[in-house]
């Protein structure tokens, strides 16, 4: 008689997850146990990643500043109302700083791992996490302000185009 897999060949694949057995316990550091070489390990191949995404984060922020200083400067000069020219300037300006403050924060993370990939210790560890932590929080906040001014954007598109059309 087959088994029940053999006889539906559309069943999702079962996966055996085996959690690894410590022979030993650590001895605590602290209170919380050591830094293990493959710790460290995670933490320096996910150093290039970062680097690289802050880096791209810079050039971002570089070109949407370059962009937002020349659209304000020939957006002035040309247009019927100068005010505009500075107001439509002024989005990738905000935009270059939305690009900039994060990838500072990976900045410092990708240096908080390069100190711990030269020492390894529970503090440099530690500022590992209070990095990741921040670059998180001040992510989310980014986020949450993006959301609200895009709501009030599509509010005062929705509020315009019912008041045209009256």
């Amino acid at each position: 008689m087959q088994s029940e897999s053999a006889r539906n060949p559309y069943q999702a694949p079962a996966v055996a997850i085996e959690f690894p057995v410590l022979e030993t316990e650590p001895e605590p550091k602290d209170g919380y146990g050591q830094i293990s070489a493959e710790m460290v390990q995670l933490m320096r191949e996910a150093r290039p990643w970062i680097l690289f995404l802050s880096l791209l984060g810079f050039a971002a922020a570089c070109a949407c500043l370059v962009f937002g200083l020349a659209v304000m400067t020939w957006g002035s000069a040309s247009a019927r109302v100068p005010m505009w020219g500075g107001l439509v300037g002024f989005t990738p300006l905000m935009l270059a700083a939305v690009y900039a403050i994060p990838s500072a924060l990976l900045f410092r993370m990708h240096k908080a791992i390069l100190l711990l990939s030269i020492e390894p210790s529970s503090d440099y560890f530690s500022l590992v996490l209070r990095n990741h932590r921040n670059f998180w929080r001040t992510l989310g906040i980014l986020v949450a302000i993006s959301v609200g001014l895009n709501a009030m954007v599509v509010g005062i598109i929705v509020v315009s185009l019912l008041s045209a059309l009256r």
